[in-house]
């Protein structure tokens, strides 16, 4: 038992050291705001260390070359999407009822408010409280932030949530860089994902795919050792309690990977 163990660990030992010693010498900067070199960027995000690290450096790269001074990337990792877009929403409710109460001329904050003020249904003339329609004009037209810069990574359907609540803004990337928006570059909408809000409050950074792997050994001490070569075979009795997969209530990609195969079968 020993010795599989062993064998099943070293694989994974040399692909987390790979990175390790491959890594340039280049000094990482994730200082917070006490850092006291160049500009700040503060980002939130559920991505792995892989994926901030490649991400990162390609960006402290690309700013040192077209500004010629260093940024700094704050990351901050509470969690996976679900997790993020919670502690988004609480801090938002935080920061703007802190902005209420500083107004006299505003009503007492109530749970009306804090329920309606960052909800896109909320309009002139819906059968909403006046109040409530008021805390949700005054939020869109405030100045109200969270100090978090950007939310990298969650996929479009949580993307467009933020925006629509009045989270996110307009970037005026659209504007700078109308190059990089050609259908033949980037397209709008493919294959029924969408890749950029038309407003320019989120845009995709990188296409990605979802794909199925197994455990030999696993396989091996069943009835039927073949291995799942569809979605649908994971429903299949003989890997009942065999599966491990992450909790779709916490992650996006799993989230976004179920309504994938949801549609495909439909």
């Amino acid at each position: 038992m020993w010795r599989q163990a062993l064998i099943a660990f070293f694989p994974l030992a040399v692909l987390i050291a790979i990175p390790l010693l491959l890594r340039p010498a280049e000094r990482q900067r994730s200082a917070g705001p006490d850092d006291g070199g160049g500009d700040r960027l503060v980002i939130v995000t559920p991505n792995s260390e892989s994926i901030r690290y490649e991400f990162g450096r390609a960006f402290r790269e690309y700013y040192r070359r077209r500004f010629g001074r260093e940024i700094t990337l704050e990351w901050r990792t509470p969690g996976g999407t679900s997790d993020i877009v919670r502690f988004i929403a609480d801090s938002y409710e935080a920061a703007f009822r802190n902005a209420w109460n500083a107004d006299p001329a505003n009503p007492p904050w109530t749970d009306a408010i804090a329920a309606g003020f960052a909800d896109p249904g909320v309009q002139p003339g819906n059968a909403r409280p006046r109040e409530v329609v008021a805390a949700r004009r005054k939020f869109l037209a405030s100045q109200v932030g969270i100090g978090i810069d950007l939310m990298f990574g969650g996929g479009q359907f949580d993307q467009r949530r933020q925006a629509d609540k009045g989270y996110a803004v307009d970037a005026g990337m659209q504007r700078l860089h109308p190059d990089w928006f050609r259908p033949e570059i980037m397209p709008q909408q493919f294959s029924g994902e969408t890749f950029y809000d038309p407003d320019g409050r989120y845009y995709g950074a990188c296409l990605a795919a979802f794909g199925l792997c197994w455990n030999r050994q696993r396989l091996a001490a069943m009835t039927d050792p073949s291995p799942p070569r569809t979605w649908a075979a994971l429903g299949e009795p003989r890997f009942f309690q065999q599966i491990a997969i992450a909790d779709p209530t916490k992650s996006g990609s799993v989230n976004k990977c179920f309504e994938m195969m949801v549609q495909q079968q439909m």
